[in-house]
């Protein structure tokens, strides 16, 4: 059933969407620049963790203090992307965080599946910030 709308709420309605166009215009630069700054810590926290497994295999110990902190860069980052609006990709740097957190309880397999994998990670952030 179609509904009838006043005139007035029509100049409400179209009052409103320019603020909001507005304010979104304003907001843009800055988000942008969010967004833009969280994937580039996606790309470093991929390059700092390669750099990890390198060590790891040229000294085949593990690090637990190192496995820390790419546990935190890369939960942090998770909640960066979740806040910008980037789910999919927040999603797999929360399971990224995760597997650092205890690497014995994920599977190569399990990450392939996520595209949670490195190549993954950092793919997806080269397109996204292509597309910026």
């Amino acid at each position: 059933m179609p509904s009838v709308v006043t005139e007035s709420a029509l100049k409400a309605l179209l009052a409103n969407l320019g603020r909001y166009l507005a304010n979104l215009a304003r907001a843009g630069g800055q988000r942008k620049e969010e967004s833009r700054k969280a994937l580039q810590g996606v790309i470093r926290a991929t390059r700092q963790t390669q750099v990890y497994f390198r060590a790891l295999n040229a000294k085949g110990k593990r690090d637990f203090d190192k496995e820390e902190q790419l546990s935190d860069i890369w939960t942090k980052l998770s909640f960066e992307l979740k806040e910008l609006g980037v789910k999919a990709l927040a999603k797999r740097c929360d399971i990224a965080g995760g597997y650092w957190s205890d690497p014995d309880n994920f599977s190569a397999a399990f990450l392939k599946r996520a595209k949670a994998r490195l190549q993954d990670l950092e793919l997806e952030a080269r397109t996204l910030l292509a597309k910026l």
